[in-house]
């Protein structure tokens, strides 16, 4: 499993890609295509893999706001 750069580990690859299916389930459109008859965890992975999605630590965003 090759884990992209603006992710860094496998650990956060997989809670990230978890986190997209539960929005692919609720609705959200799929920000690769030809998607069609695959599994919502095989579109998560591949927009990981195609720098589509990033990680954004919840801890660092809350403080930049509080800086202004």
């Amino acid at each position: 499993m090759h884990v992209p750069d603006n992710i860094g580990s496998k650990y956060r690859l997989i809670v990230l890609a978890g986190q997209r299916v539960s929005q692919l389930q609720r609705g959200a459109a799929p920000r690769v295509e030809n998607v069609e008859n695959q599994k919502m965890t095989t579109i998560a992975m591949r927009e990981a893999s195609s720098g589509t999605l990033s990680f954004h630590p919840k801890g660092l965003l809350e403080k930049e706001h509080q800086a202004y």
